[in-house]
């Protein structure tokens, strides 16, 4: 089977090892990275690839003004472009679709869900279907939902800001990872040392107790922060006081339920 060539294109010389490292697999081979723009249309010139996964915020050329140079290429057949962005506001969404963009992935990333993702919509047309279409809400024989992981992302991630866990500690990341597999198995709650934190320690290629120690950082830097008042606002009555901490699985345990409870609505 023909493995599909991307490029990974980033500022964060970090971020493309990592991509380099966690995308490679039988289906996908990583054959060239670029840290700019410019540095990625020279590379194009010598090196054919069916995807390509870029930051949009690139030094020298940012990612849209690459994707107008690639649309208006002679290159016979043109790689699909993914991107990868902290930005996410409907103009940076609505002029990436308006380029072609295949899929946005919204950073902090979660390279075995990117891996799964890329596989899965490199037939695509657009990020636009990814968002809105039907496939946003499914349901479980159980009658639990589960949301398409972009949409999904972008309500945790906007819950994590606004209570004011960093997007650039690990914890944020991990945090976010525990909340979906709940929201998903919900029995994963009740034994969390032992089946969650190991869960989610191997989507990151991590250890389990580095996972509790960095959520329990990301809650602990919430609290530092005295959002108290947003926290309580969030969850619709006065759950905390500023010397009331949650531990991880209670923090965990809240908003999942607060999540799936207004999906429940929605249907």
């Amino acid at each position: 089977m023909k493995k599909l060539r991307l490029m990974v294109v980033d500022y964060d010389k970090a971020n493309c090892e990592l991509a380099e490292k966690f995308l490679s697999c039988e289906e996908i081979e990583v054959v060239a990275i670029a840290h700019d723009g410019v540095d990625c249309l020279a590379k194009l010139e010598n090196t054919s690839v069916d995807i390509i996964l870029t930051e949009l915020m690139l030094p020298k050329m940012d990612g849209y003004l690459l994707m107008d140079c690639i649309n208006s290429s002679r290159m016979a057949v043109k790689p699909k472009i993914f991107i990868m962005s902290n930005i996410l506001t409907e103009p940076y969404l609505t002029a990436a679709l308006e380029k072609g963009v295949t899929y946005y992935f919204f950073k902090p990333l979660e390279y075995s869900v990117m891996r799964k993702v890329i596989l899965e919509k490199y037939n695509s047309q657009s990020i636009w279907q990814v968002m809105t279409k039907p496939d946003k809400h499914k349901q479980h024989g159980d009658g639990r939902t589960s949301e398409t992981g972009y949409v999904l992302d972008e309500r945790i991630s906007r819950i994590f800001l606004s209570i004011g866990i960093p997007a650039h500690i690990k914890g944020y990341q991990y945090l976010r990872c525990a909340i979906k597999k709940v929201m998903q198995e919900p029995t994963l709650i009740n034994n969390i040392t032992k089946q969650l934190y190991p869960n989610v320690a191997e989507e990151f290629a991590s250890s389990p107790s580095k996972v509790e120690r960095a959520i329990r950082h990301a809650i602990d830097v919430a609290w530092t922060r005295g959002h108290i008042d947003y926290i309580n606002k969030l969850f619709g009555f006065k759950v905390y006081n500023p010397s009331d901490k949650p531990t991880n699985g209670e923090f965990i345990a809240l908003v999942a339920d607060k999540l799936m409870c207004e999906y429940s609505e929605e249907r």
